[in-house]
C-alpha cells in the first residue's frame, strides 16, 4: 500500500457483511481550537446539576444547533446529560471563527520528507503526487529520544 487511496480501498473492502464506512479527511477539516479555548470553561457540573465524572464518560454528542453545549453519558443507554460550556453569556458561534490548523497541509521534519522521497523508486510512479507534495520544514524536530541508545537487552548469535 502506496498511497492513502490504497489504504481506503482495503478499509472499504476488508468486510463482506457490513462494510466499514470510510469518511476521508482533508486539510480543512484541521481546525485550531485556541478561540475555542477562550470561549469555552470546564464545567464540573451538567446543567442538571449533577456532578460529571470526565473520566468514566464513554460517548460523547455535539449538536450543531447547540454549538455550546455537550451532551454526555457514562453507559450504552440513551439517557444524556447536557453540559452547558460556554463562559458567561456568549452568544457568538464559535465555530464560524475557527481557523485552519494547517492550510497548507502538515509539514514534517525535512529529514524525513528527504528519506521518504528517497524512496520513489520504490513506489509505483502513479502514487508519486502524494509523496511529491509532501512538504517539510528544518524548525520541526523528529522524536527520537530513545534511538541509538545503549540496547537494554543481549542479541544472542546462532
Amino acid at each position: 500500500m502506496f498511497s492513502p487511496e490504497d489504504y481506503i480501498r482495503v478499509m472499504k473492502s476488508c468486510r463482506k457483511m457490513r462494510s466499514i464506512e470510510v469518511v476521508s479527511i482533508e486539510k480543512k477539516d484541521f481546525v485550531s481550537t485556541k478561540k475555542l479555548d477562550k470561549e469555552i470553561t470546564n464545567r464540573k457540573k451538567s446543567c442538571e446539576e449533577e456532578k460529571i465524572s470526565w473520566l468514566k464518560i464513554k460517548e460523547i454528542k455535539l449538536l450543531k444547533e447547540k454549538p455550546f453545549f455537550i451532551k454526555t453519558t457514562h453507559d450504552a443507554t440513551d439517557n444524556y446529560k447536557e453540559i452547558d460550556i460556554k463562559k458567561g453569556k456568549q452568544t457568538m458561534l464559535f465555530s464560524r471563527h475557527l481557523q485552519p490548523l494547517w492550510p497548507n497541509g502538515k509539514p514534517v521534519a525535512e529529514a524525513k520528507v528527504k528519506g521518504i522521497k528517497s524512496y520513489l523508486n520504490l513506489i509505483p510512479p502513479a502514487d508519486h503526487p502524494f509523496y511529491v507534495n509532501l512538504t517539510g520544514d528544518d524548525t520541526i524536530k523528529e522524536y527520537t529520544e530513545g534511538y541509538n541508545a545503549e540496547l537494554d537487552f543481549q542479541i544472542q548469535g546462532d
